[in-house]
């Protein structure tokens, strides 16, 4: 009878340690899990600060393009004029063009 008591404690005892085992077996997987998405969330942070950073250089960059644009605005109005004269004229070519292409295209269907 002592046997058969000694073996159901050794029973208890093992099934015991097993229990102990997959509890720490589970607190290392959380802890895995803990430090992978403490490592996740660095990365997106440092992702969120290269694309603040390029976001700024890019604002930087469409502030110096419009400052300059309103520079050459302001120091050669002749030459917008000009610009504007220019693709009024090639405008007026388009047209003579899209004429030409039409009476070409009727004496090729005569």
């Amino acid at each position: 009878d002592t046997s058969s008591e000694n073996e159901n404690e050794n029973l208890l005892q093992r099934e015991k340690r097993v229990n102990e085992i997959k509890e720490e077996n589970f607190r290392l997987k959380i802890k895995i899990l803990e430090n992978e998405n403490e490592d996740n969330l660095k990365k997106i942070t440092a992702k969120d600060n290269q694309m603040e950073i390029l976001f700024n250089i890019i604002s930087e960059k469409d502030k110096k393009i419009k400052s300059l644009i309103e520079k050459n605005a302001q120091n050669n109005p002749k030459n917008d004029k000009q610009i504007e004269m220019l693709l009024a004229r090639l405008n007026e070519n388009d047209g003579k063009i899209e004429m030409l292409l039409g009476k070409l295209h009727e004496k090729d269907q005569q």
